[in-house]
């Protein structure tokens, strides 16, 4: 048996020379500095689809919170028109959590609420005033002066108010009267329409719209929106409402588009038909809707399920994809 040479052993491994190595690190460099160079590209493929979930995410704790709650909540989306485009309206990328208040009662000879003996009515009776549009309330007496008027003792502030201009009054458990005005006493409403003479016997409720709740807004990424004007442009319009803001002085207008949740999970907005309403959330940078990787939400309106979808921009249905059901999940 011959000795191995211990010089050919370390000979023969594989190794590396510096100028190997140098070259390595370079290429390496420069990988790194393409993926830089391409990732804002790449994360801003991204920005709409996650503007989208968290659309979504707002419509699922909304959706929760009425579960919760046992009482109508949801999301506002405030619309504001476009200055440079007649009957357009801007994007939204602020979203308001919404509740509803539950409705007033009141019957006449009756000091304490019927629904609950604990407390007392929350106002008087009224009667028809002075003028054709103006409700009245009885002047407080022995017995009414524990009763709020329609200020509720919130003073001055009327977006405390628990009667506000946007809120609705039936008479007799027949027609329905929108509100348009509380006066600064709290002691009478004007009505949009002239509602039949009242006596103080008349039984009334009021039907309170949705208020803003004490929630900030959410607001999404940088120049993501919900995009309402494709809706129309798609024929697929979303129900939108007046709001009236009554912590002004006068109270201001605007319009919304406001997705309430009942109790039970289903949407119970104001004019909401069909079987889904549809939230287009794009990148604002993009002047091409169907274009930037924009995302659809769909609310289904029976069952209050909240899921995401993409635009379907080959089809030449760009909701075909949500409206089928496949490659929700987004």
């Amino acid at each position: 048996m011959t000795a191995r040479d211990p010089h050919k052993a370390r000979a023969g491994r594989p190794a590396f020379t510096l100028m190997e190595l140098i070259v390595v690190i370079a290429l390496i460099l420069f990988l790194a500095g393409l993926t830089l160079l391409f990732y804002p590209d790449l994360s801003d493929q991204q920005r709409a689809p996650r503007g989208a979930t968290m659309v979504q995410q707002t419509l699922l704790n909304a959706r929760n919170r009425a579960l919760r709650d046992g009482a109508p909540r949801g999301v506002r989306l405030k619309m504001a028109p476009d200055p440079n485009n007649a009957g357009k309206f801007l994007g939204v990328s602020d979203l308001q959590y919404i509740e509803q208040p539950d409705d007033f009662v009141v019957q006449p000879g009756v000091v304490k609420d019927p629904f609950d003996p604990t407390r007392f009515l929350p106002f008087r009776r009224i009667s028809t005033g002075v003028t054709a549009n103006v409700i009245l309330l009885e002047a407080p007496d022995a017995t009414a002066t524990t009763v709020n008027n329609f200020s509720g003792g919130a003073g001055a502030n009327k977006a405390l108010w628990p009667v506000q201009a946007g809120d609705y009054l039936e008479i007799y458990g027949g027609r329905v009267y929108q509100i348009t005005g509380v006066a600064a006493d709290g002691n009478s409403l004007t009505l949009a329409s002239p509602p039949p003479p009242v006596s103080l016997a008349a039984s009334y409720r009021i039907i309170r719209g949705p208020r803003p709740s004490s929630d900030e807004p959410v607001s999404l990424p940088a120049d993501i929106i919900v995009d309402l004007n494709t809706n129309q442009a798609f024929n697929n319009p979303l129900p939108v409402k007046t709001v009236v803001d009554s912590s002004t002085n006068p109270p201001t207008t605007t319009m919304s588009v406001d997705i309430l949740f009942a109790p039970a999970g289903a949407v119970v907005s104001q004019g909401a038909a069909g079987d889904a309403l549809y939230l287009w959330v794009r990148d604002s940078l993009v002047p091409d809707p169907l274009k930037g990787d924009p995302t659809l939400v769909a609310v289904q309106v029976r069952t209050g399920a909240v899921l995401a979808y993409p635009v379907d921009a080959v089809s030449g249905n760009p909701y075909a994809l949500a409206q089928s059901g496949r490659a929700s999940g987004l």
